[in-house]
């Protein structure tokens, strides 16, 4: 890991660090680097950001500082690292939790599949932390133990959390998998409950009375929610 630090001419110090191999670069640092530096042109905003220095402070400094910063950084251009590739890992450390990867998601997590579901298609580089977060949070489900652990897994190496990430995004859209199969199952099985729900209504409707008041409220909010899941299911 690289540390230092520089004077600038008002006489400030500012101290930097930073990872030298892929190993040590934190998910935080790579999805800021990834979703930040989009002037790819632009050499000091990407070491402001692997190095953790504010940007207007280094573009205005000695260029003579860029050199032990260039040397740092070379792996990123000498070691092409193909996160990809990497495989996923059974076990993960997080803070004193030793944490077992599933391989498959499980009938029993089936609310975690469709809000990982609903995720796919948007960057997957602004959502590394959240999809290893939510894949590795245990049964029950909870999103807000879920934000916790995501706040944890930023600070971990982007080599440990890629394939975690990499491995729930391919197994969610896998094609014939046994999860896809399941979503659109149930897809199919609440449209047909919301189409028999809204001939129950048109039942109801027809016939006004009291003792029917509470079941055309039930089903209206049945509805909804059949819809709301649909939604989230086709997206």
């Amino acid at each position: 890991m690289f540390k230092g630090s520089f004077t600038t001419a008002d006489g400030v110090v500012h101290r930097m660090h930073g990872p030298t191999k892929w190993t040590e670069m934190s998910t935080r640092t790579y999805m800021r680097l990834m979703n930040e530096w989009t002037d790819r042109d632009d050499l000091t905003r990407m070491l402001a950001i692997v190095y953790n220095i504010d940007y207007d402070i280094l573009n205005k400094s000695n260029p003579l500082l860029m050199k032990p910063l260039a040397r740092a950084c070379r792996f990123l251009v000498t070691d092409t690292m193909d996160l990809k590739s990497l495989p996923k890992p059974s076990t993960i450390n997080i803070g004193a939790q030793k944490i077992d990867v599933p391989v498959k998601i499980g009938t029993e997590a089936f609310g975690k599949a469709i809000i990982l579901k609903s995720m796919i298609g948007k960057t997957f580089e602004e959502n590394i932390a959240k999809l290893a977060a939510i894949w590795l949070t245990p049964i029950p489900f909870s999103m807000t133990a879920a934000r916790k652990l995501e706040e944890q897994i930023m600070e971990l190496p982007i080599t440990d959390v890629y394939p975690i990430s990499f491995f729930c995004v391919s197994t969610l859209t896998l094609p014939g998998s046994v999860l896809m199969k399941g979503l659109l199952l149930l897809r199919a099985s609440g449209k047909r409950i919301g189409n028999t729900l809204v001939d129950l209504r048109t039942q109801v409707n027809s016939t006004p009375t009291s003792t029917l008041s509470a079941l055309m409220q039930r089903s209206s909010r049945l509805i909804q929610m059949l819809s709301m899941l649909r939604k989230h299911l086709t997206q």
